[in-house]
């Protein structure tokens, strides 16, 4: 049986904001090969 294909990015509990608001909060990503994101 193979291994499932591993990320080559991991983000985990990730936060974000711009002045005193929070645009993002407790956000968990992975990215593997291949994958296509926009932003």
């Amino acid at each position: 049986m193979a291994a499932p294909p591993r990320n080559l990015v991991n983000l985990k509990s990730v936060e974000k904001g711009y002045a005193s608001r929070t645009v993002l909060e407790d956000v968990t990503l992975g990215i593997a090969d291949g994958d296509r994101i926009g932003i």
